[in-house]
């Protein structure tokens, strides 16, 4: 039984003690576990979308690696990804944050923020943040950048998107939003891979009306109780925290 597979209709206890769990460790109100990455980030997409109905267009950073299904390989900014592919869905792009140039990269980011706003007003659902970017090179924000874009997106009623694909389990704190200290501005975070199952997390308020998230499998229950055994450890003092393993690693 232990290679069972669960869906969202016909799910075991342990899916319910993931979804404590997750929410707990998080400080979102609600998760929904999925089969794949690029499904969770699917799923933070239509979220965001049914929540600011009036929303056509998608904001991300340059050099951002969303996916390979339809809509997340558009976004994803590498145009070998997309290759054939009809354009589902527009993007616009903001420049990622230099450390060698810190102001200056920040002011720029939030000029080409504030210019897409103004030529689309009311048109964007969400924007996707990687705090940590990896596809597009080993790329690391800094709080004062994130929140300086968080804080104009907040005044448009534009959802705030983590995606922790990549990142979850990986710095010094077990999510990197809570590491950049961004928990006040975050609508809805992704996670996968280290957590072996992968997860939409997101607020009350975001909470979409029934129908809009399915799927006919969300993971095995071997890879939901593993998730459970991973996130104890994680939970741990031994990992986190300035002097935890992953800081000293």
């Amino acid at each position: 039984m232990d290679t069972v597979m669960q869906g969202n209709l016909q799910q075991h206890t342990g899916s319910v003690e993931l979804y404590e769990m997750l929410t707990k460790l998080s400080g979102l109100d609600h998760a929904f576990l999925t089969s794949s990455g690029v499904m969770a980030w699917e799923n933070a997409v239509k979220i965001a979308f049914h929540f600011k109905k009036t929303a056509s267009r998608l904001l991300a950073f340059k050099s951002t690696f969303s996916g390979r299904t339809m809509t997340a390989a558009h976004v994803t900014d590498n145009p070998n990804y997309r290759k054939g592919l009809p354009e589902t869905i527009p993007v616009d792009y903001i420049p990622f944050y230099d450390p060698f140039n810190a102001k200056e990269s920040t002011e720029l980011a939030v000029s080409k923020l504030n210019e897409y706003l103004y030529r689309y007003p009311d048109q964007h659902a969400c924007m996707v943040f990687e705090l940590i970017q990896g596809e597009g090179g080993f790329n690391v924000g800094s709080r004062s950048f994130f929140v300086a874009l968080m804080s104009v997106l907040k005044k448009h009623n534009i959802a705030v998107y983590v995606d922790e694909i990549q990142t979850f389990g990986r710095t010094p704190d077990l999510f990197a939003f809570k590491m950049f200290k961004l928990e006040e501005y975050v609508d809805i975070v992704t996670i996968g891979k280290l957590s072996q199952v992968c997860a939409t997390l997101f607020r009350s308020e975001m909470n979409p009306e029934k129908g809009l998230l399915s799927q006919t499998f969300t993971s095995s229950t071997t890879a939901i109780e593993t998730s459970k055994i991973i996130l104890k450890a994680l939970s741990s003092k031994l990992y986190f925290g300035k002097k935890g393993k992953i800081a000293r690693i």
